[in-house]
């Protein structure tokens, strides 16, 4: 499996009422010979859109995935113990050469898959880890 990057693991939202919010997963290819393969799924498709949902990280480079979530009219009864998920599976591409036109066998290689927690994030919170920085800060 190629050497790739998918970070962060928990994926922070700071709750507001009637407004979109925006997480950022990257995905980091850190081998400088091969493209790997990406797809990101969320378990609440109706709350979260993924943009762009699949691609292709060319060698030694990243891209950028958008986690939006859909502006909500009342706060969740689970807001603050979200359990939404996001899954990210990224594969080397399969391997195989030959001629074009010539029937080919694949070589699929392992896929690696890691979940991220959507973390839903109150003022109170937002506010309360501002707080808890400056004072280790002093």
């Amino acid at each position: 499996m190629a050497d790739v990057e998918v970070a962060p693991t928990d994926l922070r939202f700071r709750f507001a009422l009637n407004r979109q919010l925006l997480a950022t997963i990257n995905v980091t290819n850190k081998d400088p010979d091969n493209k790997v393969a990406f797809k990101v799924k969320t378990t609440a498709p109706k709350r979260y859109v993924v943009r762009p949902s699949s691609g292709v990280v060319p060698a030694g480079q990243a891209t950028a995935v958008q986690i939006i979530m859909q502006a909500q009219r009342e706060a969740p009864p689970d807001l603050a113990d979200c359990k939404d998920k996001v899954s990210s599976s990224v594969a080397a591409p399969p391997s195989g050469g030959g001629e074009p036109g010539a029937a080919r066998q694949p070589t699929r290689r392992p896929a690696a898959h890691r979940r991220h927690q959507c973390l839903l994030l109150t003022p109170y919170d937002c506010c309360m880890q501002t707080c808890v920085r400056s004072s280790w800060s002093k």
